[in-house]
């Protein structure tokens, strides 16, 4: 069990002060990782977060303070996106996947679950503990003994990555260039997944001008490749035919394989900050 330090108000010969309230105990770990890991904390760690292990940062998530709660986006391989809703808890945060009403019935049935995790500062370690499991029909919880280990991303890494799930589709090939076609796409069987790869791939997306704001504002887009970027930010958005805007741009993906395409689409008037106003996604394979 760890030593608590407990700090005394005494007068002088050393006797306690009559009548005053009882000064509560402080944690040396605690108090030492304010200092060293301020973020290691359950009303501080909305940041972006990733594995102890480092790697390519295909394991990451980022929280997000809303209210007395958080918002967590979860990335297990790169790609996929989860977001959960947080609960503040007495030693540690309880998160549940924020689900489809279709999933829901389906977790309902007994036929799929929840991801369900538990975010616990371990504040000897300067790092999040990280209990990642599932949650089932009944409110049955599985999770596992151990967690994983979490840390915040390094300055120089933050942002660069993709957080958070997609808002609308992506299209690719003549179905990014003709918003026709790509309304065929939709209505027959959904945006076409199969593209050549190359060093020009055409990638889009449609949406209602109007709904995007006002004309006067400037409209501009970051790019992800396999939840990587960094490197190409704010490309200026295309031109608004018939009401729709198109978020056109071609892409250098000169190699085969699955891979995702990612554009986060941002709103820019005039005194105000650059604002998100949405994210368009495909998981694409590449071929010869």
């Amino acid at each position: 069990m760890r030593q608590k330090l407990v700090f005394a108000v005494l007068v002088l010969g050393g006797v306690a002060c009559s009548g005053a309230d009882p000064v509560p105990e402080i944690d040396p770990w605690e108090a030492a990782a304010a200092e060293k890991c301020p973020l290691v904390h359950l009303d501080r760690m909305d940041t972006e977060w990733l594995h102890a292990s480092g790697g390519d940062g295909s394991r990451r998530f980022r929280v997000t303070k809303e209210g007395e709660g958080y918002t967590l986006d979860w990335t297990q391989d790169g790609a996929s996106h989860t977001r959960l809703k947080c609960e503040r808890r007495d030693i540690d945060a309880r998160c549940v996947e924020v689900a489809s009403a279709a999933k829901q019935k389906a977790v309902k049935a007994g036929e799929d679950n929840l991801r369900l995790i538990f975010l616990q500062p371990s504040y000897k370690q300067c790092a999040m503990q990280v209990f990642s499991g599932l949650l089932g029909q009944g409110g049955k919880e599985e999770i596992p003994p151990t967690p994983d280990e979490y840390l915040p991303f390094p300055a120089a890494k933050a942002s660069a990555f993709a957080f958070g799930p997609a808002t609308g589709t992506l299209f690719v090939a003549d179905a990014a260039k003709d918003a026709k076609k790509a309304q065929a796409e939709l209505d027959d069987a959904g945006a076409n997944e199969q593209v050549s790869f190359g060093h020009a791939i055409p990638v889009a997306a449609w949406t209602d001008a109007a709904a995007d704001g006002d004309a006067s504002c400037t409209y501009d887009m970051d790019l992800f490749l396999d939840g990587k970027g960094g490197e190409r930010t704010a490309v200026p958005a295309g031109e608004v035919t018939d009401g729709k805007r198109h978020w056109y741009v071609e892409w250098d993906a000169s190699f085969s394989g699955n891979h995702q395409f990612r554009i986060e689409r941002y709103r820019t008037c005039a005194g105000g900050a650059r604002e998100l106003i949405g994210v368009n996604a495909i998981d694409a394979i590449l071929m010869n």
